[in-house]
């Protein structure tokens, strides 16, 4: 009809469309922004420490730093973890409910699995509470080596730093981070001060660095991966 008035293509789409589309896009942005929200307030309600808002912004860092340095879609035929989007392999998509085509795996649902899979289940937030850098380098080592080889780098650091158990007692390398590890994390603060953070961060760097080497000497078909493996992960918290 507006059209038969006379009314040109900009100005149909200014005073019929755009109005039209006010409500829906209003509603879309508000929703946008509670998921958003909840997001932070979540952690709120929950987390009792006066670090946390280091806590989510390492968590928020090391989520979109995976997320962003993650090619959208890749699989090298070498790779045992199979077709990849967003640093996802189809594998672990697959467990985690998605049951979509792996080229049409939304960013916002691989960000969720980070954050899930990698940051809250291994207890890395609790490593957090106490050293930000060091919980976000072992984020990093989980995505790209299990989230339990990570755990043993950190507890293997600790036993090896504890002098003879002269400061504390050796933890038993289970691969999880429970009371035992942020006790022996806790007591290690205590001993050494600030620079505690930088040398468990380079202990966790260098046995990194050890596995990618050990791996490609073992397995040829991994040394594809082991130039970017040492440019991309080693120290790159």
């Amino acid at each position: 009809a507006a059209r038969v008035e006379g009314a040109s293509w900009w100005q149909v789409y200014a005073k019929i469309v755009m109005p039209l589309s006010g409500p829906v896009l209003a509603t879309a942005a508000i929703l946008k922004f509670l998921a958003m929200y909840n997001q932070y307030l979540w952690p709120l309600m929950v987390v009792q420490t006066d670090n946390l808002p280091n806590m989510l912004a390492e968590m928020t860092r090391g989520t979109s730093r995976a997320v962003i340095s993650a090619r959208p879609e890749q699989h090298h035929p070498a790779d045992r973890g199979g077709p990849t989007h967003w640093g996802i392999t189809e594998g672990v998509a697959r467990r985690n409910g998605y049951t979509g085509d792996m080229r049409a795996l939304p960013q916002s649902d691989a960000a969720e699995i980070y954050k899930q899979l990698y940051w809250f289940a291994p207890r890395f937030d609790a490593v957090s509470e106490r050293l930000p850098a060091l919980a976000a380098e072992l984020f990093d080592t989980g995505i790209n080596m299990g989230t339990g080889k990570a755990a043993a780098y950190l507890q293997r650091a600790l036993n090896a730093l504890n002098r003879n158990g002269a400061d504390y007692g050796d933890i038993s390398v289970d691969r999880h981070i429970g009371p035992a590890t942020l006790a022996a994390l806790d007591a290690f603060l205590n001993k050494r001060g600030k620079g505690a953070e930088t040398v468990l961060i380079k202990a966790v760097d260098a046995l990194q660095g050890a596995h990618y080497l050990r791996l490609a000497e073992t397995r040829p078909s991994q040394e594809a991966f082991l130039y970017g493996w040492l440019a991309n992960r080693v120290g790159a918290s």
